[in-house]
């Protein structure tokens, strides 16, 4: 299993966890128990979001406050759009109603009125091979189990 663990924008991350084809049919099998395809994907999602937790706290945590919003915009959310046998999330300031992610850039880069706050460069750094170790162990816990 090939785990990655990339930027995929200037204020976020993600977790893409790429099977070859024999662990996906053991994987596959060892899911076998779940009703859908779609709650077997959801099992290892969640397991990802799990091993990103500490990381996307410690956004939330250190993002400059003025308002609070940016700081409850980081958020884990499934991927939407990957080949078949990735699964991933992005973690990172989150858009939308009350969110504030669209502008988390300008903090962790600044602007030319702003200096630079970076504060999800150092969270990535820091739990990066947390979450490979965590993932790593929670997905052999997973097919221990269903095995």
């Amino acid at each position: 299993m090939a785990v990655r663990i990339g930027r995929g924008s200037k204020s976020n991350f993600h977790i893409n966890s790429a099977l070859n084809q024999s662990e996906l049919r053991q994987l596959q099998r060892a899911l076998a128990g779940a009703a859908t395809l779609e709650n077997r994907v959801n099992t290892i999602i969640g397991i990802m979001k799990t091993s990103a937790e500490p990381a996307r706290a410690q956004m939330q945590s250190d993002s400059p406050v003025d308002t609070g919003v940016l700081s409850n915009s980081f958020k884990s959310r499934k991927l939407l759009k990957v080949p078949k046998g990735v699964f991933g999330i992005r973690v990172g300031a989150a858009r939308g109603s009350k969110l504030a992610g669209w502008r988390a850039h300008f903090t962790e880069l600044g602007t030319k009125h702003h200096p630079a706050q970076p504060f999800i460069k150092k969270a990535i750094q820091k739990h990066e091979a947390g979450i490979l170790q965590s993932l790593t162990r929670n997905l052999r816990n997973l097919l221990k189990t269903l095995t």
